[in-house]
Formats: structure tokens, sequence, C-alpha cells
């Protein structure tokens, strides 16, 4: 399964893994409750709950290793990414990306996370 709070599920299907959809951090966190997931593309500027949040209440609910993928329409140095034992950052899309960047880099990545 995958968790993404951005709408990539055409791309995720096409690659093999089931989706969800949050549509803001609180979702999120929320379905982190009832489902192990493979992977967590997190939107840094979402409503409820931003990235940061999302991240550490993410930290308090999963008792796993979750990778995600940081998407956001900024430069990743300027981003405080909180230090979260159970989360680790594989790959960061800058907005606006192509969808045919997505489709190269998420194959690559699906290869490496399943």
């Amino acid at each position: 399964q995958i968790l993404s709070t951005v709408p990539l599920v055409s791309i995720a299907k096409l690659n093999g893994f089931d989706t969800d959809i949050a549509v803001n951090g609180a979702e999120a966190c929320s379905k982190l409750l009832d489902r192990r997931y493979e992977l967590l593309i997190l939107d840094w500027y979402m409503p409820l709950k931003n990235g940061a949040e999302t991240m550490k209440m993410a930290g308090e609910i999963i008792d796993y290793s979750l990778p995600f993928i940081l998407y956001t329409g900024v430069k990743p140095d300027s981003i405080d990414l909180p230090h979260i034992e159970a989360l680790q950052l594989v790959d960061y899309w800058e907005k606006p990306i192509s969808w045919g960047g997505i489709l190269k880099r998420f194959d690559s990545l699906s290869h490496r996370i399943k």
C-alpha cells in the first residue's frame, strides 16, 4: 500500500501499488492508524497538519520503518525536516514536476522499496 497526499494514484497503480489518498495531514495520520504502508508521499504544505506536523504525528503512530517522498514547491535545504526515527526520506520531488518526470522517478524508486 502507498499512502499519498497528492494525486499520484494513477502513477502508483502503474507501478503495481494499491493506494490511499489523504486530503490533509490529519487524514493521513488517521489512515496510518488503520493500515501498514510501503511508502508515504508527503506534500509539505497540506491543510490541517503541514508536513512537519504530519511527520511528528506519524512517528508517534507507526511502529515500523516507512520510506517517504517529500513533495513541495520549495528547495529541500529551506525545509527543516524533523528527525523521526520511523520515517526515512528516499526522494524529493520539487513542484512543479512533469508527469513524465514523476513516472521516471517513481519507476526507479518502486524497484528499491518493493
